[in-house]
């Protein structure tokens, strides 16, 4: 024990930073993190639905059922803060919060370590890249240096704003306007880049009220039922919607704002629900759908269909 404790100590070599996204990736998909080993990062965020699920709550550790719904993993650079309560700062923090969760992965980073340790072939790897014994800092550094490379931009709606006229139809392009119109009001919160405020409001979504959103993390009463902007990228593969999942299409989202009251909620910021004709609704759902990027959910696919290939990582849950 003397001699494993004198190498986690000694001068860690910098790896170059593709060694660590490829170390971040294979760490991504492997069960080692989880509680029996039978769970992964992947398990919940399946590149097929761009990093999310398509179910309202996952299955996390032991059967369990995650209060929330999985969001997308993209462009997460420019997201913080982190959870839907805003509960942490930097990448490096987000990994570990899943991982300690009982209805997650509900294991530890100090059980993982220990693990490590005893696997020669995540030994080989971490010598091989940090010239030392896995820590909990070179864990979730190789991870967030995988995460941050998840960029997606090349939607079609992308493309017409970077001057392709010809990438967006008469329909999208009339639901832009609609977007950005006083009368929908989506701008209050979904603008920039990512179409987010990354801000925390309670827009009436809190029906079982088990989820206390904010206020879980402020204790202030006002925080109560507020949730993180999420981003309106990538919809077409993130569904359901809001933050547990409990709107499964965007015909129902839109339903939802456009709804006179919301009386389970005390603190719902929509006074007034939205009015749009059922051609502005359409179009703006034609225009929302533009925002995702096929291209990027294609090359993770076939990424993830090669990395569950070796024989080093176990079949996901």
């Amino acid at each position: 024990m003397a001699l494993s404790f004198s190498f986690s100590c000694r001068f860690s070599r910098e790896p170059s930073l593709n060694q660590k996204i490829l170390l971040g990736e294979q760490l991504f998909y492997s069960p080692i993190l989880g509680d029996d080993e039978d769970i992964s990062c992947a398990s919940c965020h399946k590149a097929e639905w761009a990093f999310g699920d398509n179910v309202p709550t996952s299955q996390g550790a032991k059967g369990y059922s995650t209060i929330r719904n999985s969001p997308g993993l993209f462009n997460l650079t420019r997201r913080a803060p982190y959870l839907s309560e805003g509960g942490v700062n930097t990448l490096e923090e987000v990994i570990i919060a899943p991982l300690h969760d009982t209805l997650e992965m509900a294991s530890n980073i100090g059980r993982v370590v220990r693990r490590m340790w005893q696997d020669t072939t995540w030994l080989r790897r971490w010598f091989e890249n940090w010239d030392s014994l896995p820590s909990p800092a070179t864990i979730t550094r190789s991870l967030a240096s995988y995460l941050r490379t998840l960029k997606s931009e090349s939607s079609r709606a992308d493309r017409y704003y970077r001057g392709n006229n010809q990438a967006l139809n008469v329909a999208e392009i009339r639901g832009a306007l609609v977007f950005a119109s006083e009368k929908s009001g989506c701008t209050k919160c979904h603008f920039g880049p990512d179409l987010t405020d990354n801000l925390f409001h309670n827009v009436g979504v809190n029906v079982s009220g088990k989820d206390q959103g904010r206020y879980r993390l402020t204790f202030k009463n006002e925080d109560k039922g507020k949730f993180k902007t999420p981003t309106l990228r990538n919809l077409r593969f993130t569904a359901p919607y809001m933050h547990d999942g409990s709107l499964t299409t965007l015909e129902s989202v839109l339903d939802h704002y456009m709804h006179e009251g919301h009386p389970f909620s005390e603190n719902d910021e929509i006074q007034k629900p939205i009015y749009l004709t059922k051609s502005q609704k359409s179009d703006l759902i034609s225009f929302l759908m533009a925002m995702s990027d096929s291209d990027f959910v294609e090359h993770y696919v076939r990424r993830e269909k090669e990395l569950l290939t070796w024989s080093s990582i176990k079949n996901r849950n």
